[in-house]
C-alpha cells in the first residue's frame, strides 16, 4: 500500500513539474564550475559558465558574493576542475532586517586572453516553504565585471 502511494506521489510531481522544465541538451558547448555556498543557513549554488572553446583562454575566474553586513556566509565548495577560479563571500552590504528577502549581489570578473560571452546561474534549492527553485541568470563578456543581483528566501 505504501509503495503504490510513493509510486503515485511521485508520477503526480513529475506530471506537474515537467512542463516547468525547459529542453534538454546533452551538449550545448558550454563549461561550468559551481561553486556552493551557504549564506546565512541557505544554500546557493552557482555556475559560472563560459564557452568550452575558451576554457584555455580563461587567465582566472573571481566570484564574489556580497551580502549584507550582518550576515554570515561561507564557501562550502569552490570547485576549480574545469578553469581556474576563485569564490569568496564578502559581508559587506547593507545591513539586513532579518525579515523577507535576503538580498545578495554576485560579481563575477574572468580575466582572459580574448573577450567571448559568460553567464552565470545562481540556484536556490527547493525548501518546504518553497513549491519551485529560485533562481536567478545574467549574462556579459569576459574581461567586464558580470553583476547578478537576487533574493534568497529563507
Amino acid at each position: 500500500m505504501r509503495y503504490g502511494l510513493l509510486v503515485a506521489v511521485i508520477t503526480f510531481a513529475f506530471l506537474l513539474l515537467a512542463p516547468l522544465a525547459g529542453p534538454v541538451r546533452a551538449v550545448d558547448g558550454w563549461c561550468a564550475d559551481d561553486p556552493v555556498l551557504v549564506i546565512n543557513g541557505i544554500t546557493l549554488d552557482l555556475q559560472v559558465q563560459m564557452p568550452a572553446t575558451q576554457v584555455l583562454t580563461a587567465r582566472s575566474t573571481t566570484t564574489t558574493v556580497v551580502v549584507p553586513s550582518n550576515v554570515q556566509g561561507q564557501v562550502l565548495v569552490d570547485d576549480v576542475s574545469a578553469f581556474p577560479m576563485t569564490t569568496r563571500v564578502a559581508p559587506i552590504g547593507s545591513p539586513w532586517s532579518g525579515n523577507g528577502a535576503l538580498p545578495i549581489t554576485v560579481l563575477i570578473d574572468v580575466t582572459a586572453a580574448t573577450s567571448y560571452p559568460e553567464r552565470v546561474v545562481a540556484t536556490q534549492p527547493l525548501t518546504v516553504a518553497q513549491a519551485l527553485p529560485n533562481q536567478a541568470t545574467a549574462t556579459g563578456t569576459a574581461n567586464t565585471r558580470l553583476v547578478l543581483s537576487m533574493a534568497l528566501f529563507p
